[in-house]
């Protein structure tokens, strides 16, 4: 199924996943439903932990505040550094662009202009 693109195709779409989800928990037993899910302390393995670490722990930026009004600690997802690596949504590559003096950093397919 290609990527919803218009209001009523998006509603349907999560719709269609709400309900496979349903689904899927209504074949549970009550076990599997109440069962303690574990998960570990450190982070996975994966590529992306070795490189998405706060701008604070590189002695970046940390003049931003998150939703609780502490600076910095937030995870810079698409930047100069994460440009070489592919999209962690759908694998294609970045872009970077000039804009209003600066650069953006974006995903073609996954954040069309």
């Amino acid at each position: 199924m290609s990527r919803a693109s218009i209001k009523p195709d998006l509603i349907q779409s999560a719709n269609n996943q709400f309900n496979k989800l349903w689904k899927l928990v209504d074949s549970m037993t009550d076990d599997e439903r109440n069962a303690v899910i574990d998960f570990p302390e450190a982070p996975g393995k994966e590529a992306h932990w070795g490189r998405d670490k706060n701008m604070r722990d590189g002695g970046g930026r940390d003049t931003e505040k998150d939703l609780f009004g502490k600076e910095g600690g937030y995870c810079t997802v698409l930047s100069s550094k994460t440009l070489a690596y592919p999209c962690r949504a759908c694998g294609s590559g970045l872009k970077r662009e000039a804009f209003l003096g600066g650069n953006i950093y974006y995903c073609p397919v996954c954040q069309p202009l």
